[in-house]
């Protein structure tokens, strides 16, 4: 009976000891990737929340590989999230550059004038025939949401930055040698004020990098 009892309590024992691990297996995966560079101290300083999660994850494609990290504050919409960039093969050194220069460089300034050359000959053919006049300005003001939702540059950030998306989806992109990072700041506030936060947490991000 002693003896049963004594195996008994081992299994217990060894199952505890097996959870402990486990537990410490998730906490190290928490704080790994992206998650390891920014703190809940930096999230709350800025948010004024404490973080009550934080969930990080990895995807890689063929030639760019991604660290996010999602945290998670009381009010879910003031939530952090926060991706790192990279290229999948340390050799390949333009993987991001290529990334960049498709979402903010020359090819998108070049797409943005021919949509602006393309909306102002739709205008005038509009003004010219009359029986459009209702679509036209739909169109029109549905332009000039999506122009007012473009990227706007934000200096001295990185190589290069800047602010992208309108009042309830917006990002800050920054570009610093061949690392790109993205930051979601969640919030009720102007768009000033989640540039300015940002702003902060990619610094640290980038004193990190």
């Amino acid at each position: 009976m002693y003896a049963k009892s004594a195996n008994l309590l081992l299994g217990f024992l060894l199952l505890g000891a097996l959870a402990c691990k486990a537990d410490t297996r998730v906490a190290e995966t928490k704080v790994g990737g992206a998650c390891a560079l920014l703190s809940a101290a930096d999230i709350q300083a800025v948010q004024g929340e404490t973080v009550s999660d934080m969930q990080g994850s990895e995807r890689t494609s063929d030639a760019l590989s991604t660290s996010q990290c999602f945290y998670r504050l009381p009010t879910f919409s003031k939530s952090v999230s926060l991706e790192v960039t990279r290229a999948a093969n340390a050799g390949d050194s333009r993987a991001a550059e290529e990334f960049w220069e498709r979402r903010f460089g020359a090819g998108r300034a070049e797409e943005e004038r021919e949509m602006a050359a393309e909306r102002e000959m739709e205008k005038e053919r509009g003004d010219r025939k009359g029986d459009r006049k209702e679509e036209t300005e739909r169109e029109e003001k549905e332009f000039k949401e999506k122009e007012s939702a473009g990227p706007k540059p934000v200096p001295g950030l990185g190589d290069e930055a800047f602010w992208s998306g309108n009042q309830l989806n917006s990002s800050l992109y920054v570009r610093k040698n061949n690392v790109i990072v993205r930051l979601s700041i969640g919030g009720p506030e102007e768009q000033s004020a989640k540039i300015k936060k940002a702003t902060a947490l990619a610094e640290k991000v980038l004193s990190s990098l």
